[in-house]
């Protein structure tokens, strides 16, 4: 049983703290969204869990593995990294950009079942059309789906995506969450995503992470988290939250003058 415990993390930036004691795990076949308003700490939880910034205090361990033991390769291995801003420099084709996510494991050459790897996910995202466009050339959305692909080929543990769905219209939202929730049931993954729309996140995701001022507000099932009282506490904002048909969703009123 694969779990990713987070205990007692803090990080600051220069101007500021961002996170303070956040404390949660999560393990395989969950889809863990991460959600609050803007500026609560979200992508830089993130950014901690893979290292990309490292906390001032507290610990991150996948299997009681403390991950700031590990090498760069290693940690590729077990965890791959989906960002919100995707740069479309380069005049890589998309199957190169995928390719790429094989590299924790590539020696001097690239094998026929790292290939395969490849062509499967790029079967699985919808972009078979796009597998020798050059990324320069694809929309914000195609470039997306680009690299989720591209963190799939590495056969990680853990998925982090921060934002997967920003840049994509609604059929694309619906159809990316759908693959990347089926991957987490059929795969065993531990998927951890940060999300802004409550709704893809309570249709999809199995928990919740709430943030609100770089703290921990709750963790739970979409059902026992979202609620009106949550909504205008996180977020200022009055609104319904309807559970009939399940899974629940969110009806937006008004703003209240500030938010809390």
């Amino acid at each position: 049983m694969v779990t990713l415990r987070i205990e007692d993390l803090s990080f600051s930036y220069r101007q500021g703290k961002v996170l303070d004691a956040i404390s949660f795990e999560t393990g395989e076949g969950e889809l863990l969204g991460i959600v609050g308003p803007n500026g609560c700490g979200k992508t830089t939880l993130i950014k901690c869990i893979d290292q990309i910034l490292l906390p001032d205090r507290g610990s991150i361990r996948l299997d009681g593995t403390d991950l700031q033991r590990l090498s760069r390769r290693e940690l590729s291995r077990r965890i791959s990294y989906v960002p919100q801003a995707i740069s479309s420099s380069g005049s890589s084709t998309v199957f190169e950009i995928v390719l790429m996510g094989r590299r924790p494991y590539l020696n001097w050459s690239v094998s026929e079942s790292d290939e395969l790897k490849v062509i499967e996910a790029i079967k699985l995202l919808g972009i078979e059309n796009l597998a020798f466009r050059n990324i320069r050339n694809l929309s914000g959305g195609e470039r997306q789906r680009v690299m989720i692909a591209r963190a799939l080929v590495q056969d990680t543990q853990i998925l982090l995506l921060d934002e997967p769905t920003s840049n994509l219209d609604v059929h694309y939202q619906m159809g990316v969450l759908e693959v990347i929730s089926g991957l987490a049931r059929e795969r065993d993954l531990t998927v951890i995503m940060a999300i802004h729309d409550l709704n893809l996140a309570s249709r999809y995701c199995t928990d919740l992470l709430v943030l609100n001022r770089g703290t921990v507000y709750g963790q739970g099932s979409p059902s026992d988290l979202l609620s009106p009282e949550m909504i205008r506490e996180v977020y200022g904002i009055e609104a319904l939250v309807k559970h009939d048909p399940s899974p629940p969703y969110v009806v937006p009123i008004r703003a209240v003058r500030e938010r809390p």
